[in-house]
């Protein structure tokens, strides 16, 4: 709906841009036959109307999308808190697995003592990723004042504020880590959306729909996680992949490198019944 008005609103506005030119090319040619006695503004009072009406024409279309993207914002937020948890149901041809759902995320706090850590754990991390967070602001703003944005003194101090900054999964547990992820609104969950032609993957066996769970026993969270695997070792040496299927967790072997598949973030409840 969002896209029909936004459509309406340039083609409108369209039509008034083309609107303006044509007054421009009248004018124009009223003034090559008709000499002006005004050197400060060539333009008639009659044309000079008619520039101000299309200009105030376009001051209202802005303010009508205004109104109308608002009006989609609300609609949404009204649907989200309706339904806070919703659930994807699988296409014919098992695009997505049937466990798949979105839940509201939680703060990092409130995550992490959802996934199973003591409040005091839970205030120390969150502290710590508070503390980076600000530095990081703070490099930008200064960066940005004193004009070195972008240069190898700027790069520098951004790689040692990386080395300083807590990573949670550093911190917690597989089990911890996987449940945090699904509190903070996060992907945790490797979809495959489709599988190249001629690829590894398809090789193997590894088919549309499928879950990367494991890749040479490593847990996989993001597509992230597993380009940072299949770079790891020598290239073509036969690994161990467990994806998810259905019900049903398959293991297969492929050459270390790329997969060849298309990847689709997901968000799991690793508790369906909480």
């Amino acid at each position: 709906m969002l896209k029909r008005y936004i459509g309406l609103f340039f083609l409108l506005t369209t039509g008034v841009i083309v609107g303006m030119l044509w007054s421009k090319k009248e004018e124009t040619a009223e003034t090559i036959i008709t000499p002006t006695t005004n050197a400060v503004d060539q333009r008639s009072p009659v044309q000079s109307q008619r520039t101000a009406n299309l200009e105030a024409e376009i001051i209202q279309l802005k303010r009508r999308l205004d109104l109308l993207e608002q009006e989609a914002q609300m609609k949404d937020l009204a649907n989200t808190a309706a339904n806070p948890t919703t659930k994807v149901k699988p296409s014919e041809d098992a695009e997505l697995p049937t466990f798949v759902s979105r839940g509201t995320a939680l703060p990092i706090v409130d995550s992490l003592i959802k996934a199973g850590l003591d409040s005091f754990t839970a205030q120390e991390i969150a502290r710590k990723q508070s503390d980076v967070e600000l530095r990081r602001l703070e490099l930008l703003d200064n960066a940005t004042r004193e004009g070195y944005m972008g240069t190898d003194r700027f790069r520098e101090e951004m790689t040692q504020l990386r080395k300083a900054e807590v990573r949670v999964r550093d911190e917690i547990d597989e089990t911890a880590y996987d449940k945090y992820l699904y509190y903070t609104g996060q992907a945790n969950r490797v979809g495959v959306a489709s599988v190249m032609m001629g690829s590894a993957a398809e090789e193997s066996g590894i088919q549309q729909g499928d879950m990367i769970l494991r890749y040479q026993d490593e847990p996989l969270y993001s597509g992230r996680d597993l380009r940072a695997a299949t770079i790891k070792g020598e290239r073509d040496e036969p690994v161990n992949v467990t994806v998810q299927r259905g019900d049903s967790q398959v293991t297969v072997s492929v050459p270390r490198g790329p997969l060849g598949v298309r990847l689709s973030p997901m968000s799991i409840n690793p508790e369906p019944d909480q």
